[in-house]
């Protein structure tokens, strides 16, 4: 072995802290509330009741909420009564029956009551307020002009109408300001207010019509449905229907979207005529949006043969963000064939997650989230150049932030010529907490590459830009920013596995991945302790040779069993108990400093004297030399299990479960029948009654559940040379993983399509070309594609990983108490790191160069399926894994390798079931 190896790795469990709080190591927490928080920081969850008294109204879009979580904002939902106006949600108190008017709810149960002010159906104006903080509105516009043959126009006859239609449910209310003139006399000196009010409902159908009475007085007539006026006025009044925009297509020009099937739109929009409709020809029919909502549509009819007279109506909508209206459909045919072209800034080097990249002509200070890239205003200027061109750009809108006082200066060029914002070439973006979007427009459409300007207006704080959107027709496609195409070719691809690479380092490596041998187990006793019992040592006989039915779960052996597929058949002797030289106190306090031959320090502590003591003991009764399956002259692995209580909580203690490896100086290295120890393991025997019922209750009792040897065989996992999944330090490293569904993560379930391509186990299909694949489920059938990310003819290298996840065989314990993803059956996804360039370069001590701890890229980490990059709550769910239907493109835009280009390809998820996913790897025509 490598004597030059002087820093001890001890792989898991031994940072006491970070597993007991988090519960990614191997146990997890029960959390203790002592007001409401845990020791370990949780905060306990409470769930509060709402009770409702509607006093005669209901619910009627959808269901209240009777319950909710502490912390959880709750939004209340409002009741209707016909005849009523709700007031608001008022608290039943002892003292004060429904005084308390609740705006908002706090952590406790409420009781209560909606109050309402009953309405006049005669009352127009009572009505009409109810109506102006209820409902949206539309101004509605109406000309009549005149033309003379000689197509002069004159106001021979004039009627302009500005008014407010507002809705509510069967109600509409007209509210306008009319102006009339006839040959040029005024009827009225003023231009008058007025108000037509409509009810109309299942029991009512009344038409309140506004005059003005010879002394100028407002009044009132009313008419029936039975009544010609009636229909009159219901046609007048009638609202435009939104909603067959959507069933026609548009050009744009002059900053409006022009309808192109004009002669079906008067019947289909329900324009209101004083003509007939057959008579009238559509001119034109114009769309404005504004932040991607209607803000202006205007209809110009021509109403006789002769074109001498025209309507033109002009609906105008504002406060328009209260129209409940789905204009999504109407959008994609305002936009024709055009685009929107997103691309968000991910660093510094303005690499993006799902559009064009951008390069500027000065290096950004930092990248920052929610704000996006940096630039210090002292610098100057900032040019963006757009990496590809845009062909016909309709629009460009940049979000931005500053957070100097005098704020910033923001242009948008195509190539060299200037859009506008408000009709300015420059914007100023004012000091703001949040972005900024601004929007840029030009008369014409535009081709060619996107130019930004950031101009500071002082010479401190900082300018920030983090997406650009663009409307257009297309974009040039920019093969800089992908992936180059990776060739596969099985001739020339190395098969080696990770212990291949471990022993051309070390000279030797712990136990075989693949084989039949037996492993040596000894049971330690301290000086002045107690004596393993016989049942004790019967139960640690189970625990690592036993099988499905005599441990409720699994023994180490049967569990290596069939995690590798019977490629792995370990037998464990378990020898009789040693007893130790000295006390527990002892070992538990020793620490001593070695000198290496390279004059490097290293530190030897209680455990390894326990192993030294031990196997010199047992040189003198066993023949040692068994144990070294693989002839590297090393013993492959030791369990030393200790019947110590196990210290959970501090992190100086020995007693706990660990593994790591014997290293000596020259000098002082010892042999054992001629072998030099190495790989060795140091845990308690309580492990083993964890969750058992009568045993120790770490999380809950496992129905079934006799002996746990999980701590065992994820300790095993590591005497194979496997490093842990889960995070060691929460303030260093890339903060992702597997998100405890592993038995090298949570200790939760099988091993991971990775793992099981380091021991050999599995080889994965690797597809470079477009191809369709049906897998069966990992714990069967041992399934997995490997999609080629930075290949270097090896599996030390980057790639993802597909495989089919099940909840059955080995995963099916930890499913069934709530410790897996929460569903049956789903494909996953990995991204590994797995190269190996400079081994065990860091404090962290892993073969591989990125590791799931410390290093900033992670050496496995699972691609969730609902876009999230470190998991709800910190733990993987069902939403995590892949279903049918789903496309890589669909969640991630743009999914990028660890160097930033984008992948060349997509995965597309077919079909899934718990027997089988047929899954496509596309490739991108480039």
């Amino acid at each position: 072995m490598n004597k030059n190896l002087i820093t001890k790795k001890i792989l898991c469990l031994a940072i006491l802290s970070i597993l007991v709080i988090t519960l990614t190591g191997c146990f997890s927490h029960t959390h203790k509330f002592i007001d409401g928080i845990c020791e370990c920081g949780a905060k306990e969850i409470l769930k509060y009741k709402i009770d409702y008294d509607l006093d005669g109204g209901s619910f009627e879009s959808s269901n209240p909420t009777l319950n909710f979580n502490s912390g959880k904002d709750v939004i209340l939902l409002t009741p209707v009564k016909e005849g009523y106006e709700f007031l608001g949600w008022y608290e039943v108190s002892e003292t004060n029956l429904s005084n308390i008017k609740v705006e908002s709810l706090e952590n406790r149960n409420y009781s209560l009551v909606a109050k309402w002010k009953k309405l006049n159906d005669n009352d127009i104006h009572s009505q009409l307020s109810y109506l102006e903080y209820k409902n949206y509105k539309i101004k509605f516009t109406k000309y009549e002009i005149v033309n003379n043959n000689n197509n002069n126009y004159t106001l021979d006859e004039t009627i302009s109408d500005t008014g407010v239609f507002s809705y509510y449910e069967s109600i509409i209310a007209y509210d306008y300001k009319t102006s009339s003139k006839l040959n040029s006399q005024e009827i009225n000196s003023q231009e008058i207010e007025m108000t037509d009010y409509l009810i109309n409902n299942n029991t009512l159908n009344l038409v309140h019509k506004a005059r003005v009475n010879i002394n100028d007085v407002i009044v009132y007539d009313t008419y029936t449905d039975s009544d010609d006026e009636f229909k009159n006025i219901i046609a007048d009044m009638e609202l435009l229907n939104i909603e067959a925009l959507s069933g026609y297509t548009y050009t744009y020009k002059n900053d409006a979207f022009y309808l192109n099937e004009t002669n079906v739109v008067i019947k289909d929009l329900n324009i209101p005529l004083d003509y007939s409709k057959e008579k009238a020809e559509v001119e034109y029919v114009s769309v404005k949006l504004e932040n991607n909502k209607i803000a202006l549509v205007e209809i110009k009819l021509l109403l006789d043969t002769d074109n001498k007279i025209s309507y033109t109506y002009s609906y105008e909508f504002f406060d328009y963000d209260n129209v409940d209206l789905d204009i999504s459909d109407i959008n994609s045919k305002v936009y024709g064939n055009q685009k929107i072209v997103t691309s968000s800034f991910t660093d510094v080097s303005f690499n993006t997650s799902d559009g064009p990249s951008y390069k500027a002509n000065k290096p950004a200070k930092a990248f920052i989230a929610n704000k996006g890239v940096q630039f210090m205003q002292k610098s100057g200027e900032v040019l963006l150049t757009s990496n590809t061109m845009y062909f016909n750009v309709r629009s460009v809108k940049v979000t931005c932030q500053t957070n100097q006082d005098l704020g910033m200066v923001l242009s948008v060029m195509i190539d060299n010529v200037s859009l506008y914002s408000d009709g300015k070439p420059t914007y100023n973006v004012k000091k703001s907490i949040n972005s900024t979007e601004v929007e840029f427009i030009y008369p014409k459409l535009l081709t060619g590459n996107i130019n930004i300007k950031l101009t500071p207006n002082a010479d401190d704080k900082s300018m920030y830009i983090s997406k650009v959107e663009v409307i257009c027709d297309d974009v040039e496609f920019d093969k800089s920013i992908y992936m180059p195409k990776q060739n596969y070719d099985e001739n020339t691809h190395s098969d080696r596995r990770l212990q291949d690479y471990l022993m051309d380092y070390n000279d030797a490596i712990g136990l075989s991945s693949m084989g039949s041998y037996p492993v040596l187990v000894i049971p330690i006793e301290f000086k002045l302790g107690y004596s393993f019992s016989k049942t004790e040592l019967d139960k640690l006989d189970t625990a690592f040779n036993g099988n499905e039915i005599t441990t409720g779960y699994e023994s180490v052996k049967s569990y290596y069993q069939k995690s590798s597929y019977n490629k792995l058949n370990m037998s464990f002797d378990i020898v009789s108990p040693y007893k130790t030289k000295y006390n527990a106190r002892y070992y538990n306090n020793y620490y001593e400093e070695i000198e290496f031959e390279s004059g490097d320090t290293g530190y030897q502590y209680g455990e390894e004297v326990i192993l030294l003591e031990a196997l010199r003991y047992y040189e003198a009764i066993l023949d040692l030399s068994k144990y070294d399956y693989n002839k590297d002259n090393v013993i492959d692995g030791v369990y030393l299990i200790y019947n110590h209580s196990i210290d959970y909580y501090d992190d100086d203690s020995m007693f706990w479960a660990y593994t790591t490896w014997y290293t000596a100086p020259y000098e002082l290295n010892q042999t054992f029948d001629g072998l030099d120890a190495y790989y060795y393991m140091f845990a308690g025997y309580d492990f083993i009654e964890e969750d058992v019922k009568g045993g120790t209750v770490v999380n809950d009792v496992i129905d079934g559940l006799k002996v746990n040897a999980t701590t065992f065989i994820h300790e095993t996992g590591h005497m194979l040379g496997l490093d842990d999944y889960y995070d060691y330090y929460d303030d260093n490293g890339s903060d992702m993983g597997l998100g405890g569904v592993d038995i090298m993560d949570g200790n939760n379930g099988d091993h991971n399509a990775y793992s099981k391509i380091m021991m050999n186990w599995i080889t994965p299909k690797i597809v470079t070309e477009t191809q369709t694949i049906t897998i069966n489920p990992m714990s069967k059938s041992g399934d997995a594609i490997l999609v080629p990310l930075d290949y270097n003819n090896s599996y030390m290298c980057e790639y993802l990983l597909i495989d089919l996840y099940t909840n059955d065989g080995l995963n099916e314990m930890q499913d069934s108490i709530n410790n897996m993803y929460g569903t049956g059956f789903g494909v996953r996804i990995y991204h590994v790191s797995s190269s190996a360039n400079k081994p065990y370069s860091d404090d962290y001590q892993s073969y591989t160069d990125n590791n799931n701890s410390s290093s900033d890229i992670p050496l496995i980490k699972l691609v969730e399926a609902d876009g999230d990059k470190n998991f709800r709550g910190g733990y993987a769910q069902a939403s995590d894994l892949w279903v049918k239907g789903q496309m890589l493109s669909s969640v991630y835009g743009k999914y990028a390798r660890n160097d930033g280009k984008f992948v060349n390809f997509d995965i597309i998820i077919h079909e899934v079931s718990s027997n089988e996913a047929v899954i496509t790897i596309e490739y991108y025509d480039m």
